[in-house]
Formats: C-alpha cells, structure tokens, sequence
C-alpha cells in the first residue's frame, strides 16, 4: 500500500490509508485495525482524527461528489453558451476526473450501501445533481435540434455510465493517454455519434 510521509497530517494520512484499502479490497473488508496500521497508529488513537469508519467513508464519497460537480459545472461554463460544447465539456471533464481520481470515484461508485441513510441520502442528493447538470445540457441540445434524443434521461444514464467505468479500466500506463482518452471517449456517446460531431 503507498503511504503519505509521516510529516502529512494525521487526517490526511488516514483518509488516504483508508481510500487505498477500501478501494483494494472493499469497505466492509477493511478494519480499523487496517487503517490504523497504515498510518503507523493504535486502532484507539484512530478516534482522535475520526469519530467512525463509516464517517470516514461519508467523508470520502462527499469530498470526491463535491469536486466532481464543481470541475464539471467549471468546464461546461469555460465552454461557452453552445449546448452541444457544454455536453462534450461535460464528458471530458467527469472521463479525465475518473480517471485521475480512480480510487476515490470508484469507492463513490460502488459503496453506498455501506452509509448511513443520512449520509447516504445526502450522497444521492449530490449525485442527482450531478445528473441533472448532464441532463439538462443534453435536454437544451436537443431543444436546439442539435442532437436527437430518444430518451434524455437513458442518454443521461448512457453517458454518465460512460464517464464512470474509467474509474475501473483505466490505466496512466496503458496504450492511451488522458489526453487521448479525453479527446476520443466522448465520441462514443451515441447522439454524438448520431450528430456527427468532431468537436
């Protein structure tokens, strides 16, 4: 497991020991005991810098849900008021977070059930407007006729399923690099394909 250096903060340090484990081998798998022994600690002292495992957890999946929303909702405004280089904004933004922020957006994906339903009701609430910020661009592109929609909310689920599954093949190593992925991913969204987009 890669450890943060013992002069980061504690907090720190923990959240990134617990993100690896998590991610590694899955939330319910991970002890405190785990967490603890990345970060050089006694399992009691863990309470010093967190109040449950289950916090830490809501702590994660919140940061990376509120990061996500803001780099995208900042891409899409840097693209300009045209609907369809607002989507294509979209995409690229959400398909370069996954894939540099694999770990955190894959536990985000994939461990909900291990929330509380107060954390997590305020984890779907982030997601459904992260949803909604894709759907609604896609609905305004459509209303211009400049992409056609069967189903403006399967084309949103289509496409952030999409963005999402980078978090689980990517690899900075691999035969592409983000920027190619970036550049060439989007284009298999289907209404741009449809569109014959070369944005």
């Amino acid at each position: 497991m890669s450890q943060l250096t013992a002069e980061a903060p504690t907090k720190e340090r923990i959240t990134k020991a617990a993100v690896d484990l998590f991610y590694r081998q899955g939330y319910n798998a991970t002890s405190l005991r785990q967490i603890a022994d990345g970060v050089g600690l006694q399992v009691g002292s863990l309470y010093n810098h967190m109040s449950s495992k289950e916090q830490l957890l809501f702590d994660i999946m919140r940061e990376v849900m509120e990061e996500l929303i803001e780099h995208t909702e900042e891409e899409m405004a840097a693209a300009g008021r045209d609907h369809v280089d607002q989507v294509m904004a979209f995409l690229r933004a959400s398909i370069h977070f996954h894939a540099t922020r694999q770990k955190q957006t894959f536990i985000g994906n994939s461990e909900l059930r291990g929330l509380s339903p107060e954390h997590r009701a305020e984890i779907v609430e982030l997601r459904d407007r992260y949803e909604t910020i894709l759907r609604e661009a896609l609905q305004a592109a459509q209303d211009d006729g400049a992409l056609e929609l069967a189903d403006t909310q399967l084309a949103t689920f289509a496409a952030l399923a999409l963005c999402t599954s980078v978090a689980t093949w990517y690899r900075p190593n691999g035969r592409l690099s983000l920027d190619d992925l970036d550049r060439m991913l989007p284009q298999f969204f289907g209404p741009l394909c449809a569109a014959g987009s070369s944005r």
